[in-house]
């Protein structure tokens, strides 16, 4: 599919996850105690993605609203089971020289550095560091991408061509006149 990027990871029916790369699918070992936390991403993931590509094409809100909601109520279950996507501890260096590093859960950083799209599942909540909080960012809430309206007039030559060369990505006469 021209949509799926080179490099993904697939959650399998039987409890598995594959990593798909460059045409090849090779298992992912994943440990059990992560499993279920990865395959929630991997659907917030999935789901986020669907509403964007619904929102650049669909003016019709009403179905694009209803899938927003299926994607807000996803991210609200995975935030009651699991905290904020964008948790962190920190970890405790032995040298007080030294400043202390964020700790990711596994889960989280195994979807975000690996996943093409995983940094959109990290975008799908805003986190105030000092407080631990999550709050649903505005792909959860509301449009952000309004579809272009179809251009089909042009003023004279030289705007049909940048017209043509827009909607095709290359001259087409008959399109030109």
């Amino acid at each position: 599919c021209a949509d799926s990027p080179a490099v993904r990871i697939t959650a399998l029916p039987d409890g598995g996850f594959t990593l798909v790369s460059e045409g090849l699918t090779v298992a992912l070992e994943v440990p059990v105690r992560q499993r279920a936390e990865v395959r929630a991403l991997l659907g917030l993931r999935d789901q986020a993605r669907a509403v964007i590509a619904r929102e650049a094409t669909d003016t019709d809100a009403g179905d694009l609203e209803v899938q927003r909601g299926r994607l807000r109520g996803a991210w609200e279950r995975y935030v009651a089971e699991f905290g904020p996507i964008n948790r962190f501890g920190l970890s405790k260096p032995k040298d007080p020289t030294r400043r202390p590093s964020r700790l990711v859960p596994a889960a989280v950083r195994l979807v975000t550095r690996t996943d093409p799209y995983g940094p959109l599942v990290a975008a799908l909540e805003r986190y105030d560091d000092d407080t631990g909080q999550a709050h649903p960012a505005g792909l959860l809430t509301s449009r952000q991408i309004v579809p272009r309206a179809a251009v089909t007039r042009a003023e004279n030559p030289s705007d049909a061509v940048s017209i043509c060369l827009d909607t095709l990505g290359r001259l087409d006469l008959p399109s030109i006149a």
